[in-house]
């Protein structure tokens, strides 16, 4: 007889999956989707600013998956979002890739040489539109990989949680479920990038 299923566990509206606040838990119009008020600088970028780290931080994913619109919301690229057609290093700050490197194999050396010259890689994944990744790329990789889920303002439960699971297939452990647009779990993953920006 096969165990029961393990129920799964999914965003809950007040907290994100990294225990990281979604807005005032009072749901007052007037407060940021981290606390601060409207209009005010973003304390997701303020506590930690990521762009005096050493390295730059490197983003990989498919196509669409919101790479570039997450380093711009992290201050590590530039504000104006357009398609990524070849590798871009924006100054010190960051390495930003096209989706098409991870989707074609002939590229997997270009990710695996770049990544060298990163303090960490954030692998990025739509959680609109989660796609299967190769499995275990991350760990060909030659920095810290973090797992980041984007569009979660967007997506369902049901596809944030494949594009999780796409995630841990491709060997990542580490997880973050955020919204560039919201600023939705910015917080908890500029705080990891910090820790790793210094080690």
């Amino acid at each position: 007889m096969a165990a029961p299923e393990k129920p799964r566990q999914f965003l809950v509206p007040d907290k994100d999956a990294n225990g990281c606040a979604n807005g005032d838990p009072k749901g007052n119009p007037n407060v940021g989707p981290l606390g601060e008020p409207p209009g005010a600088p973003s304390r997701a970028t303020q506590g930690a600013d990521l762009g005096t780290a050493e390295k730059p931080l490197m983003v990989i994913g498919p196509v669409s998956a919101g790479k570039s619109t997450l380093l711009a919301a992290l201050g590590l690229g530039p504000k104006e979002i357009k398609k990524t057609e070849a590798l871009v290093y924006n100054r010190s700050l960051s390495i930003d890739t096209p989706g098409e490197m991870l989707a074609i194999p002939r590229f997997y050396n270009a990710l695996i040489l770049n990544s060298s010259r990163a303090y960490a890689v954030l692998m990025v994944m739509n959680g609109q539109q989660p796609i299967w990744l190769p499995s275990k790329i991350a760990l060909a990789l030659k920095s810290r990989v973090i797992g980041v889920v984007t569009k979660i303002d967007l997506a369902g439960p049901e596809t944030v949680h494949k594009a999780e699971l796409s995630l841990k297939n491709a060997g990542i452990e580490e997880t973050f479920r955020v919204s560039p647009v919201t600023g939705q779990g910015l917080e908890c993953l500029v705080e990891r990038l910090g820790d790793l920006a210094w080690a």
